[in-house]
């Protein structure tokens, strides 16, 4: 949801073990669906990407992350509790939690959310305005606005970052942990398009040279 996690698709030996594909994927069938279709094919993560975001999400939301549970690499018991994880992420979420917001953690491991409709009596419509607009620079976050919810993420990602990463990726212009690789948005114009829906999209299809709207 705010580019926490990047899986690259890739042809699977059928002679070899398949591990350094990532999972093994098998498409289901479906009507019109194509030989190529349902062919499997690998799911590998970006460690790379993975590591360096969690200097502020840390490593405790990974059991129990939705895509693990997709996976099946991952179950629901394993999730650990928001007041058991530490990071600056789940820090200020364990903050916000202590002030009567209601956290919608279980399944993201990058990310928490504060949705209006989840809260008590105790928070009001002018309690979650104003944390829309409140800056949490300092704790190496950003917020972005998605279907009446507040997502909290590290500043290193969202959607227009996670763009400007791939864009290097596939232009076989690797960054390392230790030596990032400098950029500007007109990287991102020239080379990334975009598919968008909602208010948390803007930053990246404002950055992207081509957008569509569904």
């Amino acid at each position: 949801e705010a580019g926490g996690r990047i899986f690259y698709a890739s042809d699977v030996d059928p002679e070899g073990d398949g591990e350094e594909h990532g999972t093994f994927i098998t498409p289901e069938p479906f009507d019109g669906a194509t030989k190529d279709d349902l062919r499997p094919f690998g799911l590998k993560e970006d460690e790379l990407w993975r590591s360096k975001l969690s200097l502020i999400a840390g490593t405790d939301g990974n059991p129990g992350d939705a895509m693990d549970l997709f996976l099946g690499t991952s179950t629901k018991t394993q999730i650990i509790p928001l007041e058991d994880r530490k990071a600056p992420l789940w820090n200020y979420a364990n903050e916000l939690r202590a002030r009567g917001f209601s956290i919608d953690y279980k399944g993201y491991s990058n990310c928490f959310r504060v949705n209006m409709k989840q809260q008590k009596e105790n928070v009001t419509r002018e309690d979650f305005e104003a944390l829309k607009t409140t800056d949490v620079s300092e704790q190496g976050l950003a917020t972005s606005v998605n279907l009446g919810c507040i997502d909290f993420y590290p500043s290193s990602s969202g959607k227009k970052n996670c763009c400007e990463y791939l864009a290097h990726h596939f232009s076989d212009v690797r960054r390392s942990a230790d030596s990032p690789h400098s950029t500007t948005d007109d990287y991102i114009m020239k080379r990334c398009i975009c598919l968008c829906d909602d208010d948390n999209d803007l930053e990246m299809a404002m950055a992207c040279g081509t957008v569509f709207l569904p």
